[in-house]
């Protein structure tokens, strides 16, 4: 009873694993097509990516912090259910979880400079306006 407990957990440890690396794949793609709008000689786009940015930002954010956590939880319970000699060789911070936090924290990061920088030149154009 207690191998097929333990496969179940290592079978949900690989689908959640599966899900985020898949999820930090589909963040790369869209980061790719929003670059290459970008590239476009549209006149507004930078207000494109504003106002779309914001909603997107925020659903991205919500969807890392639910298959980081589920991602998380999975990996607690399989290292639990592992032996003395095999938690030797089980890294408790993986590479994913480093790499994914650190990509993730800075789109954020790019975003909201943009964000800001947006507003700091509309306020200074809007100044100047006045002058």
């Amino acid at each position: 009873m207690q191998d097929k407990s333990k496969k179940e957990i290592l079978e949900e440890y690989r689908i959640r694993r599966k899900e985020l690396v898949d999820f930090y794949f589909k963040i790369v793609v869209g980061i790719g097509v929003f670059l290459s709008f970008s590239l476009l000689e549209v006149k507004e786009k930078f207000d494109l990516f504003y106002i779309l940015g914001i909603p997107i930002n925020s659903i991205i954010y919500a969807i890392h912090k639910e298959y980081s956590y589920e991602y998380k939880e999975a990996r607690k319970k399989y290292f639990e259910t592992l032996d003395l000699e095999e938690r030797k060789k089980f890294k408790k911070v993986s590479f994913l979880d480093i790499l994914g936090d650190f990509s993730m924290v800075m789109i954020y990061l790019l975003f909201w400079t943009a964000v800001i920088l947006k507003l700091g030149v509309e306020i200074i154009v809007y100044y100047n306006k006045i002058k």
